[in-house]
């Protein structure tokens, strides 16, 4: 393990489609920081829920999450982190 400062910045999202019957109107990010967190230290961590600065199909966000992790040192044993998109 080694300590690494990750950095993500989120923009964007362009041509977003509804899975229903109503048009996309105010679409906004989760990003599971949670699912990169080994067990014991996911409790100290919250789930970042970002919402966007425009309403439609074409929402920009212009965010930052900076965050300081212990993370695998080789590749073939570091975490995936999930993202959703919702509305």
């Amino acid at each position: 393990m080694r300590e690494f400062k990750l950095n993500i910045n989120v923009l964007g999202l362009r041509n977003l489609k509804s899975s229903g019957l109503l048009p996309v109107k105010k679409a906004f990010l989760k990003m599971q920081v949670k699912s990169i967190l080994p067990p014991q230290e996911q409790l100290l961590v919250e789930d970042k829920i970002i919402a966007a600065n425009e309403k439609g199909p074409n929402p920009n966000f212009n965010y930052i999450i900076e965050l300081t992790l212990n993370l695998p040192y080789e590749k073939l044993y570091s975490p995936s982190m999930n993202c959703s998109v919702m509305d």
